[in-house]
């Protein structure tokens, strides 16, 4: 039993890795909706993005610290139950500075579990598996960032707040599994340059093949689709009634 809890805590440890980028960019392709939905243009409901990743990547240069004060197990707890908490949040959000607010409460509690996760992973692996480890993180974390917009726009067909919803099953869940026990101090001689093997790299450059061609198929696909409304307008008004006055 002990080992089979074991096994689903280090799977929740790799899914954690998803969940960030996941959480950060779902609402890239949602961005219409929320702008109808609280009367805002989509290039100020872009401004979800924005107060996601600052608090994120400020909050980032001290949880380590915090993590090492209270434990990595009661710190990745605490964030993924904060990370659901402000998920329901945004999902029930009544206005768009509310929404705004839950976006950046999230990030702060997404920094508290990717660099803790990382530190985990660095003490609960051996040295000869930890290369291999670490690519499977990043490899978790390309997925969650690449399948964010895809989710994103499949639950806004019904409603964009499911999106927040799926993000709040998640953390509960992974709040549940926690993550492996690391009370013994991790192996002296695992390093950041004995990642850089084969096993890293390979995972890596997939992932980032993948992502780069999801980004040149999606951006191909907006321009595309410019192009078509830009010809639209203009079909429309070689056909419009003044238009046709004007040639006669």
């Amino acid at each position: 039993m002990e080992v089979s809890a074991g096994r689903l805590a280090r799977a929740g440890l790799y899914a954690g890795a998803l969940i960030g980028p996941f959480g950060g960019a779902i609402t890239t392709s949602i961005l219409p909706e929320i702008g109808d939905s609280f009367g805002r243009s989509a290039g100020t409901a872009a401004s979800t993005l924005t107060f996601y990743l600052v608090p994120f990547a400020v909050l980032m240069l001290v949880s380590g610290t915090f993590a090492q004060r209270w434990g990595p197990q009661r710190t990745v707890r605490i964030a993924y139950i904060a990370y659901a908490v402000t998920s329901a949040l945004a999902a029930s959000s009544w206005t768009f500075e509310v929404l705004l607010a839950s976006r950046a409460l999230q990030g702060a509690a997404n920094s508290f579990t990717t660099p803790v996760l990382l530190a985990v992973i660095a003490a609960s692996t051996p040295k000869e598996k930890l290369g291999r480890a670490l690519g499977l993180f990043g490899s978790m974390q390309a997925a969650g960032q690449t399948s964010a917009p895809l989710v994103g726009g499949l639950t806004a067909e019904i409603d964009w707040r499911l999106a927040f919803v799926v993000i709040t099953v998640v953390a509960v869940a992974l709040a549940i599994l926690g993550v492996p026990d690391t009370d013994a101090e991790p192996e002296r001689g695992a390093s950041l340059r004995s990642a850089f093997v084969p096993s890293t790299i390979r995972p890596a450059l997939v992932a980032f093949i993948g992502w780069a061609a999801w980004a040149g198929c999606r951006s191909s696909w907006r321009s595309g689709s410019t192009t078509c409304s830009a010809s639209a307008r203009v079909n429309a008004g070689s056909c419009s009634p003044g238009s046709a006055s004007s040639v006669s």
